[in-house]
């Protein structure tokens, strides 16, 4: 009688155990850890692709296309938002640091052709005046969180 009784417990035990890992799912993350894991990422990113020489020649030009590539590879692998609000930061600063990277990348490469830097200009002349504003949405939104980035 004892041996079928520890039988039934470990069944019980096992089965309850089963019951507290899978069927207590984990709560969403709160707007506000969102807003601070964001900002701890974007702060890394917008103090990495900061040209701190003073200097605009090609060695800080690639330091900057890899900056970039850096900062949308970083951003685009975060945890899933579940704010749409964060999820649309989270796509408009991937697509700005791609096009920094593509940008740099066209005027850095070996066999550069002066159509191509026409272009790439163009394109840092149509993203540069939106970093900005997209840093300060940013901020305004975590704000209330309390969390932004330093700019």
């Amino acid at each position: 009688m004892l041996h079928i009784r520890k039988k039934t417990f470990r069944s019980l035990l096992v089965m309850a155990i089963a019951f507290v890992l899978t069927g207590c799912p984990t709560p969403p993350e709160s707007t506000k850890d969102q807003c601070n894991r964001f900002t701890v990422v974007m702060q890394q990113m917008f103090n990495s692709t900061r040209v701190s020489s003073g200097k605009y020649d090609r060695e800080s030009l690639t330091k900057f296309t890899q900056a970039s590539q850096d900062a949308a590879k970083t951003i685009s692998t975060q945890a899933a938002f579940n704010e749409p609000q964060l999820r649309g930061f989270q796509d408009n600063f991937v697509k700005l640091f791609q096009n920094y990277a593509n940008a740099g990348q066209n005027l850095v490469k070996k066999d550069f052709q002066p159509k191509d830097g026409f272009a790439s200009i163009n394109t840092l002349k149509q993203n540069i005046p939106t970093e900005k504003p997209l840093f300060e949405a940013f901020n305004n939104y975590c704000r209330a969180q309390g969390y932004t980035v330093n700019l």
